[in-house]
């Protein structure tokens, strides 16, 4: 058998709900609160720490050995006019 059934608004379920469950949306932000709280407290611990100094470690020293050096062009060769492009203005 149904029950019979009459239409309530939102806000009427939500005051049902709230006599219902007393201090449940207390609970809840407080929650909130704390996690928030939590997380800013992590932050400003981090802030508040002195910057790890570099370690200043010497370079590895490594020799590159090529097997011919014409393989690396030097500066000069590299801007040699023989490698210059003629480039001609287009005929109008």
């Amino acid at each position: 058998m149904l029950l019979p059934f009459t239409p309530t608004s939102n806000t009427e379920r939500q005051r049902e709900f709230r006599e219902r469950n007393p201090g449940y949306y207390g609970r809840l932000h407080a929650k909130r609160r704390a996690e928030s709280n939590v997380m800013v407290l992590a932050m400003a611990i981090q802030q508040a720490q002195p910057a790890r100094a570099p370690l200043m470690l010497p370079a590895p020293v490594e020799q590159l050995i090529f097997a011919d050096h014409a393989t690396i062009p030097t500066l000069a060769e590299l801007h040699h006019p023989r490698d210059a492009v003629l480039v001609e203005p287009a005929a109008r």
